[in-house]
């Protein structure tokens, strides 16, 4: 049902018309809730502009979070490749170490030996 627009300011040109009371207060319900309505639109605007602020905030706190974590990652990775490198440098050293007691084993050995000779030639001379 659509009804002709009405005037609250009554003027000489305007005329007047008349409806039923069931009528306007049906219009004057309708006006009170879209008033509501609007009111309500703009309080429920401003708090999704709230919450969208809100995610905002948390989406940078957890990029902060997150760049935290790579730099984090790549210092475990060269902390892994420098221990790496220090396991080397110990197996290297231990390997060198283990030469130098092999060949003073040798000299040793040997020295033992020449003198055990050189014992051995002056009792039997």
């Amino acid at each position: 049902m659509t009804l002709p627009s009405i005037s609250q300011t009554d003027t000489a040109n305007d005329s007047l018309i008349c409806l039923p009371k069931r009528t306007l207060q049906q219009v004057i319900k309708d006006l009170e809730s879209g008033d509501l309505a609007s009111k309500e639109l703009i309080l429920e605007r401003r708090i999704n502009l709230h919450l969208q602020a809100t995610v905002s905030v948390k989406d940078s706190i957890i990029s902060v979070y997150k760049d935290k974590e790579d730099t984090y990652d790549a210092e475990i990775m060269l902390l892994n490749r420098k221990l790496g490198t220090k396991d080397e440098q110990l197996q290297l050293y231990q390997d060198r170490m283990n030469q130098y007691k092999t060949e003073r084993n040798i000299a040793i050995g040997t020295g033992a030996t020449i003198i055990i000779g050189i014992l051995t030639a002056i009792l039997a001379g």
